[in-house]
């Protein structure tokens, strides 16, 4: 049985009112339905909205540059780790040929895994400040958005 036949089967049992063979489909069938219709949805929104795509694009300027804030310091720290910890290993992989270059590289490993400790306390402090205003001003921004919206009733 090709697809026009599971198709025509499909259309004749929804007509007929037999929900439950319907509702046989695999799973993945459904999941791939489901996700075309989200980049439907998501394609269409900005044709949609008469000014939708200039909004759409501001809003996910906002997202992205917030999504950078939060996510900086986090990479900067692992960063960090990840290169002294690969500094040290080498360093000492290397001490038995030659001491003075392998003693250098421990020692800048050293070096990095201390600023990775550095950066890990400011990652904390900025967390601990920072996130919470910035959660404020998203807030607000959506606020004012959604009174402005309300006031010029085009949404």
């Amino acid at each position: 049985m090709n697809e026009k036949d599971l198709s025509k089967n499909t259309m004749e049992e929804i007509s007929e009112g037999n929900i439950e063979k319907v509702e046989e489909q695999p799973k993945n069938k459904k999941a791939l339905r489901d996700l075309l219709v989200i980049v439907l949805i998501l394609a269409a929104f900005p044709i949609v909205l008469r000014g939708g795509g200039a909004v759409l694009g501001v809003v996910l300027a906002i997202m992205v540059a917030a999504a950078t804030i939060v996510m900086l310091p986090f990479c900067v720290t692992l960063g960090l780790l990840f290169a002294g910890g690969l500094e040290v290993f080498a360093g000492i992989r290397s001490l038995s040929e030659s001491g003075g270059n392998g003693a250098t590289l421990i020692g800048f490993g050293i070096l990095l895994l201390g600023l990775a400790v550095l950066t890990l306390f400011l990652s904390f402090k900025f967390y601990k400040k920072c996130i919470p205003w910035l959660i404020r001003k998203i807030k607000g921004f959506s606020d004012k958005t959604k009174k402005f919206a309300e006031e010029s009733e085009k949404i």
